[in-house]
């Protein structure tokens, strides 16, 4: 009990790795949901048309596709310091 409690100690001082996608250098969770539910999505339409993978709910794999999708949309439009800048040309 002592060792687990000593594990569980260690992965909560330096974290637990996951392989995530990275954008501007840093690792996202939603673009990695992102990337992973387009990925099921594509390949199950692929498996539709083929008729490799047999019957695929595609409707299912397309709205957590969309779901995950506008997730990382959204934080994507709201990080930062919620300014707009527009720039402007020289004549």
């Amino acid at each position: 009990m002592k060792k687990l409690k000593e594990f569980f100690k260690k992965m909560n001082e330096y974290g637990i790795r996951l392989p995530m996608v990275r954008v501007n250098g840093k690792p996202s969770i939603t673009a990695t949901f992102a990337f992973i539910s387009f990925s099921t999505a594509l390949f199950g339409q692929i498996g539709k048309v083929t008729k490799i993978l047999g019957d695929v709910d595609l409707a299912a794999a397309n709205y957590l596709f969309f779901g995950c999708l506008f997730a990382y949309l959204g934080r994507r439009m709201t990080a930062g310091n919620g300014k707009i800048e527009v720039e402007k040309k020289e004549e």
